[in-house]
Protein backbone atom coordinates (compact mmCIF):
# COMPACT_ATOMS: atom_id res chain seq x y z
CA UNK A 1 0.00 0.00 0.00
CA UNK A 2 1.37 3.40 -0.98
CA UNK A 3 2.11 6.05 1.62
CA UNK A 4 -0.51 8.56 0.38
CA UNK A 5 -3.16 5.84 0.59
CA UNK A 6 -2.17 4.97 4.15
CA UNK A 7 -2.21 8.58 5.23
CA UNK A 8 -5.62 9.08 3.59
CA UNK A 9 -6.92 6.06 5.50
CA UNK A 10 -5.59 7.49 8.76
CA UNK A 11 -7.28 10.82 8.06
CA UNK A 12 -10.54 9.03 7.30
CA UNK A 13 -10.22 7.15 10.56
CA UNK A 14 -9.84 10.43 12.41
CA UNK A 15 -12.87 11.83 10.63
CA UNK A 16 -14.97 8.83 11.63
CA UNK A 17 -14.22 9.40 15.29
CA UNK A 18 -17.40 10.62 16.97
CA UNK A 19 -18.90 11.19 20.37
CA UNK A 20 -21.60 8.97 21.76
CA UNK A 21 -24.24 10.24 24.15
CA UNK A 22 -25.80 8.38 27.02
CA UNK A 23 -28.86 9.62 28.84
CA UNK A 24 -30.92 9.06 31.95
CA UNK A 25 -34.57 9.96 32.38
CA UNK A 26 -35.81 10.54 35.89
CA UNK A 27 -39.56 10.02 36.36
CA UNK A 28 -41.52 10.62 39.54
CA UNK A 29 -44.86 9.29 40.66
CA UNK A 30 -46.67 9.91 43.90
CA UNK A 31 -47.61 6.47 45.09
CA UNK A 32 -50.03 7.54 47.85
CA UNK A 33 -52.15 10.58 46.93
CA UNK A 34 -53.01 12.79 49.87
CA UNK A 35 -56.57 13.34 48.68
CA UNK A 36 -58.72 11.95 45.90
CA UNK A 37 -60.03 14.47 43.42
CA UNK A 38 -63.66 15.54 43.64
CA UNK A 39 -66.20 14.05 41.26
CA UNK A 40 -67.29 16.28 38.37
CA UNK A 41 -70.49 18.32 38.75
CA UNK A 42 -73.78 16.42 38.55
CA UNK A 43 -76.49 16.98 35.98
CA UNK A 44 -78.16 19.78 37.95
CA UNK A 45 -74.90 21.72 38.38
CA UNK A 46 -74.03 21.21 34.72
CA UNK A 47 -77.46 22.53 33.73
CA UNK A 48 -76.96 25.65 35.82
CA UNK A 49 -73.53 26.23 34.28
CA UNK A 50 -74.87 25.86 30.75
CA UNK A 51 -77.71 28.32 31.31
CA UNK A 52 -75.82 30.86 33.40
CA UNK A 53 -74.36 33.96 31.83
CA UNK A 54 -72.47 35.80 34.55
CA UNK A 55 -70.25 34.29 37.22
CA UNK A 56 -67.78 35.52 39.78
CA UNK A 57 -65.07 34.11 42.02
CA UNK A 58 -64.40 35.12 45.60
CA UNK A 59 -61.03 34.31 47.20
CA UNK A 60 -60.49 32.83 50.66
CA UNK A 61 -59.93 35.04 53.67
CA UNK A 62 -56.20 34.31 53.57
CA UNK A 63 -55.98 36.28 50.32
CA UNK A 64 -57.81 39.27 51.78
CA UNK A 65 -56.30 39.53 55.25
CA UNK A 66 -52.56 40.12 55.30
CA UNK A 67 -52.44 39.14 58.96
CA UNK A 68 -53.29 35.54 58.04
CA UNK A 69 -49.90 34.82 56.50
CA UNK A 70 -48.32 31.72 58.12
CA UNK A 71 -45.41 33.34 59.92
CA UNK A 72 -46.45 36.95 59.80
CA UNK A 73 -43.33 37.97 57.92
CA UNK A 74 -43.51 40.47 55.10
CA UNK A 75 -41.99 37.95 52.68
CA UNK A 76 -44.65 35.32 53.42
CA UNK A 77 -47.39 37.92 53.06
CA UNK A 78 -46.07 38.93 49.64
CA UNK A 79 -45.86 35.31 48.44
CA UNK A 80 -49.37 34.57 49.67
CA UNK A 81 -50.88 37.58 47.95
CA UNK A 82 -48.91 36.88 44.77
CA UNK A 83 -50.24 33.31 44.58
CA UNK A 84 -53.80 34.44 45.24
CA UNK A 85 -53.68 37.25 42.72
CA UNK A 86 -52.27 34.96 40.04
CA UNK A 87 -54.82 32.24 40.76
CA UNK A 88 -57.77 34.66 40.65
CA UNK A 89 -56.56 36.08 37.35
CA UNK A 90 -56.20 32.57 35.89
CA UNK A 91 -59.69 31.63 37.06
CA UNK A 92 -61.29 34.70 35.54
CA UNK A 93 -59.42 34.32 32.25
CA UNK A 94 -60.44 30.67 31.95
CA UNK A 95 -64.08 31.51 32.68
CA UNK A 96 -64.10 34.21 29.99
CA UNK A 97 -62.54 31.75 27.54
CA UNK A 98 -65.33 29.28 28.38
CA UNK A 99 -67.96 31.84 27.36
CA UNK A 100 -68.95 33.38 30.71
CA UNK A 101 -69.19 37.02 31.58
CA UNK A 102 -67.08 37.50 34.70
CA UNK A 103 -67.48 40.07 37.45
CA UNK A 104 -64.17 40.97 39.07
CA UNK A 105 -63.73 39.62 42.55
CA UNK A 106 -62.49 43.02 43.66
CA UNK A 107 -66.03 44.39 43.23
CA UNK A 108 -67.40 41.85 45.74
CA UNK A 109 -65.30 43.10 48.62
CA UNK A 110 -66.77 45.10 51.45
CA UNK A 111 -68.31 44.85 54.89
CA UNK A 112 -71.24 42.74 53.64
CA UNK A 113 -71.47 39.18 52.41
CA UNK A 114 -70.01 38.46 48.95
CA UNK A 115 -73.27 36.91 47.76
CA UNK A 116 -75.10 40.17 48.42
CA UNK A 117 -72.65 42.08 46.26
CA UNK A 118 -73.00 39.34 43.66
CA UNK A 119 -76.79 39.87 43.54
CA UNK A 120 -76.26 43.59 42.99
CA UNK A 121 -73.97 42.77 40.04
CA UNK A 122 -76.51 40.31 38.53
CA UNK A 123 -74.18 37.37 39.03
CA UNK A 124 -75.81 34.00 38.37
CA UNK A 125 -73.21 31.71 39.98
CA UNK A 126 -70.67 32.56 42.65
CA UNK A 127 -67.66 30.34 43.19
CA UNK A 128 -66.57 30.75 46.80
CA UNK A 129 -62.97 29.62 47.26
CA UNK A 130 -62.65 28.25 50.79
CA UNK A 131 -59.00 27.21 50.51
CA UNK A 132 -56.16 28.04 48.18
CA UNK A 133 -52.84 27.38 49.80
CA UNK A 134 -49.57 25.48 49.66
CA UNK A 135 -48.14 23.51 52.57
CA UNK A 136 -44.59 22.32 53.13
CA UNK A 137 -44.41 18.53 53.16
CA UNK A 138 -41.92 16.61 55.23
CA UNK A 139 -43.27 13.05 54.88
CA UNK A 140 -43.99 11.69 51.43
CA UNK A 141 -44.56 8.38 49.71
CA UNK A 142 -43.02 8.70 46.26
CA UNK A 143 -41.67 6.30 43.69
CA UNK A 144 -38.75 7.20 41.43
CA UNK A 145 -37.75 5.50 38.20
CA UNK A 146 -34.47 5.96 36.35
CA UNK A 147 -34.31 4.86 32.70
CA UNK A 148 -30.90 4.62 30.99
CA UNK A 149 -30.37 4.73 27.23
CA UNK A 150 -27.98 5.60 24.43
CA UNK A 151 -29.17 8.78 22.74
CA UNK A 152 -28.93 8.57 18.97
CA UNK A 153 -31.19 11.37 17.82
CA UNK A 154 -33.60 9.34 15.70
CA UNK A 155 -34.15 6.73 18.39
CA UNK A 156 -32.87 5.81 21.82
CA UNK A 157 -31.51 2.37 22.65
CA UNK A 158 -31.82 0.98 26.22
CA UNK A 159 -28.58 0.22 28.03
CA UNK A 160 -27.88 -1.83 31.14
CA UNK A 161 -26.06 -0.23 34.08
CA UNK A 162 -25.23 -1.38 37.57
CA UNK A 163 -26.97 -0.31 40.74
CA UNK A 164 -23.98 1.83 41.72
CA UNK A 165 -24.53 3.96 38.59
CA UNK A 166 -28.24 4.24 39.38
CA UNK A 167 -27.48 5.39 42.91
CA UNK A 168 -24.99 7.93 41.59
CA UNK A 169 -27.57 9.35 39.18
CA UNK A 170 -30.21 9.41 41.90
CA UNK A 171 -27.91 11.49 44.08
CA UNK A 172 -27.14 13.73 41.10
CA UNK A 173 -30.81 14.70 40.80
CA UNK A 174 -31.03 15.81 44.41
CA UNK A 175 -31.43 19.54 45.01
CA UNK A 176 -29.31 20.50 48.03
CA UNK A 177 -30.81 24.00 48.13
CA UNK A 178 -34.25 22.71 49.10
CA UNK A 179 -34.74 22.40 52.83
CA UNK A 180 -38.12 20.68 52.47
CA UNK A 181 -39.02 17.43 50.77
CA UNK A 182 -42.04 18.64 48.86
CA UNK A 183 -45.05 20.91 48.52
CA UNK A 184 -48.75 20.17 48.67
CA UNK A 185 -51.31 22.58 47.21
CA UNK A 186 -55.05 22.43 47.90
CA UNK A 187 -58.01 24.09 46.22
CA UNK A 188 -61.48 23.97 47.77
CA UNK A 189 -64.30 25.66 45.82
CA UNK A 190 -68.03 25.88 46.49
CA UNK A 191 -70.41 26.63 43.60
CA UNK A 192 -73.37 28.65 44.84
CA UNK A 193 -76.53 29.73 43.00
CA UNK A 194 -76.77 33.44 43.78
CA UNK A 195 -80.55 33.56 43.41
CA UNK A 196 -81.37 31.15 46.25
CA UNK A 197 -77.99 30.56 47.93
CA UNK A 198 -78.04 26.81 47.27
CA UNK A 199 -74.75 24.93 47.01
CA UNK A 200 -74.71 23.20 43.64
CA UNK A 201 -71.26 21.65 43.64
CA UNK A 202 -68.33 21.29 46.01
CA UNK A 203 -64.92 20.80 44.46
CA UNK A 204 -61.70 19.92 46.23
CA UNK A 205 -58.38 18.72 44.93
CA UNK A 206 -54.83 18.38 46.18
CA UNK A 207 -51.68 18.12 44.15
CA UNK A 208 -48.17 17.48 45.45
CA UNK A 209 -44.70 17.95 44.05
CA UNK A 210 -41.46 16.36 45.11
CA UNK A 211 -38.69 18.92 45.53
CA UNK A 212 -35.99 16.57 46.78
CA UNK A 213 -35.21 15.34 43.26
CA UNK A 214 -35.60 17.09 39.93
CA UNK A 215 -37.32 15.12 37.18
CA UNK A 216 -36.18 15.36 33.59
CA UNK A 217 -33.70 13.98 31.06
CA UNK A 218 -29.94 14.42 31.22
CA UNK A 219 -27.32 13.67 28.57
CA UNK A 220 -23.64 12.81 29.02
CA UNK A 221 -20.96 12.54 26.30
CA UNK A 222 -18.72 9.50 25.89
CA UNK A 223 -15.50 10.03 23.95
CA UNK A 224 -13.05 7.72 22.25
CA UNK A 225 -9.52 7.44 23.72
CA UNK A 226 -6.92 9.59 21.95
CA UNK A 227 -4.48 6.67 21.47
CA UNK A 228 -1.36 8.78 21.10
CA UNK A 229 0.73 5.66 20.63
CA UNK A 230 -1.32 4.81 17.51
CA UNK A 231 -0.61 8.22 16.01
CA UNK A 232 3.06 7.82 16.89
CA UNK A 233 3.11 4.44 15.13
CA UNK A 234 1.52 5.95 12.02
CA UNK A 235 4.01 8.82 12.01
CA UNK A 236 6.97 6.52 12.51
CA UNK A 237 5.75 4.05 9.90
CA UNK A 238 5.15 6.87 7.44
CA UNK A 239 8.68 8.14 8.00
CA UNK A 240 10.12 4.65 7.43
CA UNK A 241 8.11 4.26 4.23
CA UNK A 242 9.11 7.69 2.99
CA UNK A 243 12.81 6.96 3.49
CA UNK A 244 12.59 3.47 1.98
CA UNK A 245 11.51 4.56 -1.48
CA UNK A 246 14.97 5.29 -2.83
CA UNK A 247 17.24 2.98 -4.84
CA UNK A 248 18.81 1.67 -1.66
CA UNK A 249 15.46 0.83 -0.05
CA UNK A 250 14.94 -2.69 1.23
CA UNK A 251 11.76 -4.69 1.32
CA UNK A 252 12.29 -5.24 5.05
CA UNK A 253 12.09 -1.50 5.73
CA UNK A 254 8.94 -1.20 3.66
CA UNK A 255 7.35 -4.10 5.51
CA UNK A 256 8.31 -2.58 8.87
CA UNK A 257 6.91 0.81 7.89
CA UNK A 258 3.71 -0.73 6.57
CA UNK A 259 3.26 -2.75 9.76
CA UNK A 260 3.73 0.34 11.93
CA UNK A 261 1.16 2.29 9.94
CA UNK A 262 -1.22 -0.68 9.96
CA UNK A 263 -0.92 -1.15 13.72
CA UNK A 264 -1.53 2.56 14.26
CA UNK A 265 -4.61 2.58 12.05
CA UNK A 266 -5.94 -0.56 13.74
CA UNK A 267 -5.47 1.08 17.12
CA UNK A 268 -7.61 3.99 15.96
CA UNK A 269 -10.24 1.90 14.20
CA UNK A 270 -10.84 -0.52 17.05
CA UNK A 271 -10.79 1.96 19.90
CA UNK A 272 -14.07 1.88 21.78
CA UNK A 273 -15.99 4.70 23.41
CA UNK A 274 -16.01 5.21 27.15
CA UNK A 275 -18.44 2.91 28.92
CA UNK A 276 -21.79 4.27 30.16
CA UNK A 277 -20.87 3.49 33.75
CA UNK A 278 -17.87 5.79 33.45
CA UNK A 279 -19.69 8.85 32.14
CA UNK A 280 -23.29 8.71 33.42
CA UNK A 281 -23.76 11.31 36.17
CA UNK A 282 -19.97 11.39 36.64
CA UNK A 283 -19.27 14.51 34.56
CA UNK A 284 -21.14 17.69 33.63
CA UNK A 285 -24.26 17.05 31.59
CA UNK A 286 -24.76 18.57 28.15
CA UNK A 287 -27.73 19.89 26.22
CA UNK A 288 -29.53 17.57 23.81
CA UNK A 289 -26.94 17.22 21.01
CA UNK A 290 -29.61 16.35 18.44
CA UNK A 291 -32.03 19.15 19.26
CA UNK A 292 -32.77 21.43 16.30
CA UNK A 293 -30.83 24.69 16.41
CA UNK A 294 -32.81 27.80 17.33
CA UNK A 295 -34.12 29.78 14.41
CA UNK A 296 -32.32 33.07 13.90
CA UNK A 297 -34.41 36.13 14.58
CA UNK A 298 -33.99 39.12 12.34
CA UNK A 299 -32.89 42.15 14.33
CA UNK A 300 -35.56 44.80 14.70
CA UNK A 301 -35.04 48.11 13.01
CA UNK A 302 -34.24 50.84 15.49
CA UNK A 303 -36.06 54.03 14.46
CA UNK A 304 -34.17 56.07 17.05
CA UNK A 305 -35.52 58.59 19.55
CA UNK A 306 -34.73 62.00 20.99
CA UNK A 307 -34.80 60.67 24.57
CA UNK A 308 -34.20 57.40 26.41
CA UNK A 309 -35.16 56.17 29.86
CA UNK A 310 -33.47 53.36 31.78
CA UNK A 311 -34.92 51.46 34.72
CA UNK A 312 -32.77 49.14 36.78
CA UNK A 313 -34.49 46.27 38.60
CA UNK A 314 -32.88 43.68 40.80
CA UNK A 315 -34.88 40.67 41.92
CA UNK A 316 -33.72 37.85 44.12
CA UNK A 317 -34.73 34.54 42.58
CA UNK A 318 -36.56 32.31 45.03
CA UNK A 319 -36.92 28.78 43.56
CA UNK A 320 -39.25 27.69 46.36
CA UNK A 321 -41.60 30.60 45.70
CA UNK A 322 -41.60 29.74 42.00
CA UNK A 323 -42.50 26.13 42.80
CA UNK A 324 -45.36 27.31 45.02
CA UNK A 325 -46.75 29.56 42.33
CA UNK A 326 -46.44 26.88 39.64
CA UNK A 327 -48.22 24.31 41.81
CA UNK A 328 -51.08 26.72 42.55
CA UNK A 329 -51.48 27.38 38.83
CA UNK A 330 -51.60 23.63 38.17
CA UNK A 331 -54.49 22.97 40.56
CA UNK A 332 -56.33 26.03 39.23
CA UNK A 333 -55.88 24.65 35.73
CA UNK A 334 -57.37 21.32 36.85
CA UNK A 335 -60.46 23.10 38.16
CA UNK A 336 -60.96 25.31 35.11
CA UNK A 337 -60.66 22.26 32.85
CA UNK A 338 -63.66 20.72 34.61
CA UNK A 339 -65.48 24.04 34.40
CA UNK A 340 -64.96 24.23 30.63
CA UNK A 341 -65.98 20.61 30.21
CA UNK A 342 -69.24 21.17 32.08
CA UNK A 343 -69.95 24.35 30.16
CA UNK A 344 -69.47 22.70 26.76
CA UNK A 345 -71.23 19.40 27.54
CA UNK A 346 -74.43 18.55 25.72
Amino acid sequence: MQLPTLLALAAATLGCASTRYYGVRHDQAQSVPELQRTDPPDAQAVGELRHSTTIAFFPPDSCLDRRSAPTGTQRDEQLLRLSCGTAMTDLEKAAIAAGFEVVSWQSLRGSGQPIEYAKQKNVDILFEINELDTVDVQDRDDSQRLVFFEHRGEGDSPIVVGRDVAERCRRATADPTMHIIGLSASLDVKMVAVGNGRVLWSYRTTRARDLAHAAGVRYYPAHQPRRLWAWAAIALGGTVLATSRGPDATSQAQITGGLLVGVGIAGLVFRSHESPSKVLCARPEVADPFAPPPQPVAPATDPGSDSYEYTTQRRERDPLAEYRLALVREIVSDFTAQLRSARSSR
